[in-house]
């Protein structure tokens, strides 16, 4: 596996992980008895800056390997969505009759509801990155990938769009009048085809709802 370049991972803030080894060696040969020699000083000095190179490359090392992983997960979940058919999304209640102020509530509620369920997803989807048992069959970590992303769309489509979708487009009656509505800085698809692709899709959509509900009259 390759390593990141000094530049790359100092860049990143790894120098920030680094200084403290570096510290204490400077500080630990600084303490050395005067009497030491020229040449013990100098090893002393050559050991400390190797052993603080080893501490850097062990953890842009590790770093590395959990960004490839995250980024492998990122792009295999983003495919596996992309091939699932959008769900049919209706109203689970008659929100039309629901004034501002209990519409703001159910907004609310709801955003706090879905930011919970993608921290539960987001743990779920880490405890498969680091597992690494799972990963010695390449073919059987893939379906559990694909099981996850499976189960985690089902439970969203199911327990939070349907509600979620119908006070969006409430509120944007509301607000803007018949459609065409305005477009949304980019496009939240779990909201318009129920699809958790991105860092924080629902995270996102929540913030959505929440923007739309303080602009209600």
């Amino acid at each position: 596996m390759a390593i990141p370049s000094l530049k790359h991972w100092f860049e990143n803030g790894a120098w920030v992980a680094l200084a403290p080894t570096v510290l204490t060696g400077v500080l630990g040969v600084i303490a050395l008895p005067s009497g030491l020699s020229t040449r013990n000083f100098w090893m002393l000095v050559l050991f400390a800056v190797v052993a603080s190179l080893w501490v850097w490359w062990n953890a842009a090392r590790q770093a590395k390997r959990t960004d490839e992983d995250r980024q492998t997960l990122n792009n295999l979940l983003a495919h596996i969505s992309a091939q699932v058919e959008p769900p049919t999304q209706g109203a689970t209640e008659d929100i039309r009759q629901l004034r501002s102020d209990q519409l703001r509530a159910r907004v609310s509620k709801i955003a706090e509801q879905m930011r919970q369920m993608e921290q539960a997803f987001h743990a779920a989807r880490d405890r498969l990155i680091y597992d690494r048992k799972s990963k010695t069959n390449w073919d059987t970590y893939t379906s559990q990938l694909i099981a996850q992303s499976n189960e985690q769309t089902h439970r969203w489509r199911t327990e939070g769009q349907p509600l979620a979708v119908s006070l969006w487009r409430e509120m944007q009656r509301r607000i803007y009048g018949a459609p065409p509505y305005p477009q949304d800085r980019g496009e939240l698809v779990a909201l318009e085809h129920g699809m958790l692709a991105g860092a924080a899709p629902l995270s996102e959509a929540a913030l959505k709802l929440e923007e739309l509900a303080r602009q209600l009259p």
